[in-house]
């Protein structure tokens, strides 16, 4: 399940991504994904939803910013395998967060998120997350991913809260195509 702030920018109402990959509204079930709404709890109720009921959101709809629990990634991390962060971080990016307790796993994370959505694509046809770098703080596509972005630039900002972690991703026509 993957959940989606959509709409105007400071106006985004909760959703979440269907397995069809169709964004539902969440619109009057939560208030929004932040605060008490990011609850285990809260998440388990909207999963055990059947949310191809929600109304869907009309396609070219502005997907707001990814938003995750800071510290949720770095336990689960913790719990699983090397082979879970194997699947989520390349080499680099996994020694860059050992090496270093300021970089959050859940920023990484929800950039790599964020450019999934921005692409209209998830992890299917040879898509993998490890095609989206976060090494060295830059946002770097590769593989699958850089095929789909085609010739667009990413722009990426990432902000951290005291509780979550924020990363947005925006896909914009390279500075030569722009004139």
């Amino acid at each position: 399940m993957k959940l989606v702030r959509f709409g105007n920018a400071g106006h985004e109402l909760p959703g979440v991504l269907d397995s069809q990959g169709t964004i539902r509204s969440l619109e009057g079930v939560i208030h929004d994904w932040s605060g008490a709404f990011l609850s285990d709890e809260s998440i388990e109720r909207v999963r055990l939803m059947d949310v191809a009921r929600l109304p869907a959101v009309p396609a070219g709809t502005r997907i707001g910013c990814d938003v995750i629990e800071e510290g949720r990634l770095k336990k689960a991390l913790a719990r699983n395998t090397a082979g879970f962060a194997e699947l989520l971080f390349s080499p680099g990016e996994q020694a860059e967060l050992a090496a270093s307790q300021d970089v959050a796993p859940e920023a990484r994370f929800a950039a790599k998120e964020s450019v999934l959505k921005a692409l209209g694509h998830g992890l299917r046809g040879g898509l993998s997350l490890r095609h989206i770098s976060t090494e060295h703080g830059t946002l770097r596509l590769s593989g699958t991913a850089a095929t789909l972005a085609g010739r667009v630039a990413v722009e990426h900002v990432s902000m951290t809260s005291a509780a979550h972690v924020v990363a947005c991703v925006w896909l914009v026509p390279r500075m030569e195509e722009r004139r």
